[in-house]
C-alpha cells in the first residue's frame, strides 16, 4: 500500500537516485533506479537498464543522476501547471557523479557522453541542488541491487510503502461463479 499522508504541502521535490555499475551479467549494462518524493508522498519510482555500457561506476552513476534530474524536472513542470512552485533536490551516493555535475565541462573525463552535462548548467543556475546521501540511507538503493529484508522494509517505509494483509473493504467482491472451461 502506498500511503499519502494528509500533511501541509512541501516546497521541495526530493529525488533519490542510484545505479549499479555493469550489474547485468549478460550485457554488462548498468541499472538506474530512483524515486521522486513530494514531502512524504511517493509520486514516481523507476528501475531501468541503461542503454549504453558505462565504462566506469562514475559514468553509470552520472547517467542515473541525469535521469533523476530529468524525472524531477518533469514532475516539477507538472506541479507548476497546477500552480505549485517547488524546488528540486537530487540525492545520490555517488561522489564522482555529484562532482562532475557541480563543475563545468568534461575535465579529464573525455569518454563521458556530453548529453548528460546539461545538469551542470541547471546546478550553476541554482535550479537544481545535488547532495550526497550514503547508500544505506538512500531508498533508490533498492531499485538497483539485492538488499536484506530489514533494509528493504526501511526503504519502503521511507517511501511511504507498507505491507498489509487481506483485501481492501473497497475492493469489488470476488466472483462466486465457477470458472468456465472451454
Amino acid at each position: 500500500v502506498i500511503l499519502f499522508p494528509w500533511k501541509p504541502l512541501a516546497d521541495t521535490l526530493r529525488v533519490f537516485t542510484d545505479a549499479d555499475h555493469a550489474g547485468c551479467r549478460r550485457t554488462r549494462k548498468s541499472t538506474s533506479g530512483g524515486a521522486v518524493m513530494w514531502g512524504q508522498c511517493l509520486l514516481k519510482a523507476w528501475s531501468r537498464t541503461q542503454t549504453l555500457i558505462a565504462l566506469s561506476s562514475g559514468e553509470s552513476e552520472l547517467a542515473a543522476g541525469t535521469k533523476a534530474a530529468a524525472e524531477g524536472f518533469g514532475v516539477q513542470a507538472v506541479l507548476s501547471d497546477f500552480g505549485f512552485s517547488v524546488k528540486l533536490e537530487v540525492h545520490s551516493d555517488a561522489t564522482a557523479a555529484i562532482g562532475i555535475c557541480k563543475r563545468q565541462g568534461l575535465g579529464r573525463m573525455r569518454h563521458l557522453a556530453i548529453s548528460g552535462l546539461w545538469v551542470q548548467q541547471r546546478v550553476r543556475l541554482k535550479q537544481l541542488k545535488l547532495s550526497k546521501l550514503p547508500g544505506k540511507e538512500n531508498p533508490a538503493d533498492m531499485m538497483t541491487k539485492y538488499l536484506s529484508s530489514p533494509l528493504l522494509v526501511k526503504f519502503c517505509k521511507a517511501l511511504g510503502i507498507i505491507s498489509k494483509e487481506g483485501r481492501s473493504s473497497l475492493a469489488p467482491a470476488l466472483s462466486t461463479l465457477p470458472p468456465t472451461h472451454e
